[in-house]
């Protein structure tokens, strides 16, 4: 998939699954806004995975991170 567009179901998990994975706590979403302009220059280009206002992972490939959401 390099170079495409991913879409919801290219992924083997369904839309509300995403979204609930994806939902961080209000503390990590106000950690990222928070720490947002040092976050951009140190995973350019990168997705993150933020629990407890850590980074835990970074990856140009979403798909990287879909397997770790759950943990």
């Amino acid at each position: 998939m390099t170079g495409e567009k991913m879409l919801l179901k290219d992924f083997d998990v369904s839309e509300e699954e995403i979204l609930r994975l994806l939902d961080s706590t209000e503390e990590d979403k106000k950690w990222i806004r928070e720490n947002y302009d040092s976050l951009r220059k140190k995973y350019a280009g990168q997705f993150i995975l933020v629990r407890n206002k850590k980074v835990m992972c970074a990856s140009s490939d979403l798909s990287d991170l879909l397997p770790l959401l759950s943990l």
